[in-house]
């Protein structure tokens, strides 16, 4: 069976000594990217619901962006598509760019925007409904004092064709 058709619950992650998640060369690699997992879990009894996670950290490849913050991210209708826009890096640069990690594969792409492509935006919001993400607002500039560095603008995006 294809690893990637099984849920988190079912696939089979390498186990430390103590039942823990172990880490592996195979999911740490100098050349990927690393980001963490967290499966949360929920135990209930009789009167009780107790939550626990594990985390597991795999390595992406692909069209790995640069670290950010204040940006946005989605889950396409797909369930599986996480698209990232925009936001701030560490330093005083601003971020334009999409990205979309494919969680069954953990490869990062960047699509090809046609039409007007988004300017850079901090601390937006953005929400996926069906094919259509959504940006609203959000900084233009870092001094989100000034009215002026603030928009109000909403731009639809359309993820399957990236227009």
């Amino acid at each position: 069976m294809d690893p990637h058709s099984k849920s988190a619950a079912e696939r089979d992650f390498p186990s430390s000594a103590s039942g823990g998640l172990a880490s592996t060369p195979a999911l740490q690699s100098e050349l990927g990217f690393s980001l963490m997992v967290i499966i949360i879990h929920h135990i209930a009894s009789a009167d009780n619901i107790f939550p626990y996670s594990t985390k597991l950290e795999v390595t992406t490849t692909g069209a790995i962006p640069a670290a950010r913050h204040s940006h946005s991210a989605t889950v396409g209708p797909d369930g599986y598509l996480i698209t990232v826009y925009g936001g701030q890096g560490e330093t005083t640069n601003m971020f334009g760019d999409i990205v979309v990690l494919d969680a069954r594969t953990f490869i990062w792409s960047a699509p090809t925007i046609s039409g007007t492509v988004p300017a850079p935006l901090i601390k937006h919001s953005t929400v996926q409904v069906g094919d259509a993400m959504i940006v609203m607002g959000g900084g233009i500039d870092f001094d989100l004092t000034a009215p002026s560095s603030i928009t109000s603008e909403t731009i639809v995006l359309n993820t399957t064709t990236w227009s």
